[in-house]
């Protein structure tokens, strides 16, 4: 399984629990999304796929590259844009900090962002 499939069956797991449940809520047979996985997401139909995102409630956005984002995400992103230059400033500082403490311990963790099935930690 590709990690763009790792991740929403990660957050399917999160979610709802169990593939089943995903399947009875969505309305996509269980066979289906059990298809989609063993063949991974990117081979799967467009339409299909942007279904699952949307009940998942993971975003895409397309800038000359895929990105994903999560839900543990969209709240973070909406609350930066009504900070002030200072804030900004100090978010900025304390990420750049936090970024190089977990790359110095390598630290791997998935917090939701994905931009060309590449993994940004």
């Amino acid at each position: 399984m590709d990690r763009l499939s790792q991740y929403v069956f990660q957050e399917i797991m999160i979610q709802y629990g169990n593939l089943s449940r995903f399947s009875t809520v969505t309305g996509i047979s269980y066979s289906t999304l059990a298809a989609c996985f063993e063949k991974g997401l990117g081979r799967s139909g467009y339409g299909l796929v942007s279904k699952m995102l949307k009940h998942l409630r993971i975003n895409q956005y397309f800038a000359g590259q895929l990105l994903l984002t999560g839900p543990r995400l969209a709240d973070f992103g909406r609350n930066l844009n009504n900070l002030d230059a200072i804030a900004l400033n100090h978010i900025r500082t304390a990420l750049e900090h936090e970024y190089n403490r977990c790359i110095k311990d390598g630290v791997k963790s998935t917090n939701g962002v994905f931009v060309s099935q590449e993994e940004l930690t």
